[in-house]
C-alpha cells in the first residue's frame, strides 16, 4: 500500500488486500480483516490525480479484528471511501482521495476491459 501525504497504512506481512471492479460500477473486495462490498461511480471530473469518482456506500460485516489487523482495516476503508479520483495503466490502478493518500493496486493477471478486473494492494 503507498500514501502520498497523509495517512500510512499499517501493511501486514501475508495479508492480501484486493479490489474488483465490475462493469456495471459494483466493486467488493477484502480489506485484511473483512470483504467489503460498495458503487463506484465516474463524476464527469478530472485533476491532476486523474478522473474523478465517487466510492461508496460501501458496507461490511464487521469481523471481530484487533491490533494491527484492525489499524489497517480503518486506514484503508477511510481512504477508500474518501477516494475522489483513479489513474491506471494495463498493470496498475491508483485510487487518490482529497488529501492526496494514495491506494495503488497490482492487477494479478491480464483481463480484457469489458470483463470484471480484479486487483491486489501494490506492497508500501
Amino acid at each position: 500500500m503507498a500514501e502520498s501525504g497523509g495517512t500510512n497504512i499499517v501493511s501486514i506481512s501475508g495479508v492480501t488486500i484486493n479490489l474488483t471492479l465490475t462493469p456495471s460500477g459494483f466493486l467488493y473486495g477484502y480489506d485484511g480483516c473483512d470483504k467489503y462490498t460498495g458503487q463506484l461511480n465516474l463524476t464527469g471530473t478530472t485533476s491532476e490525480y486523474g478522473t474523478g469518482i465517487a466510492v461508496g456506500p460501501l458496507t461490511a460485516p464487521n469481523a471481530t479484528c484487533s491490533g494491527l489487523a484492525q489499524e489497517q482495516e480503518n486506514s484503508y476503508i477511510n481512504i477508500l471511501q474518501d477516494a475522489s479520483s483513479f489513474a491506471g495503466d494495463p498493470t496498475h490502478l491508483t485510487l487518490t482521495d482529497n488529501y492526496h493518500n494514495t491506494l495503488v493496486y497490482m492487477r494479478p493477471t491480464a483481463v480484457t476491459p469489458t470483463s470484471t478486473v480484479g486487483f491486489n494492494v501494490a506492497p508500501y
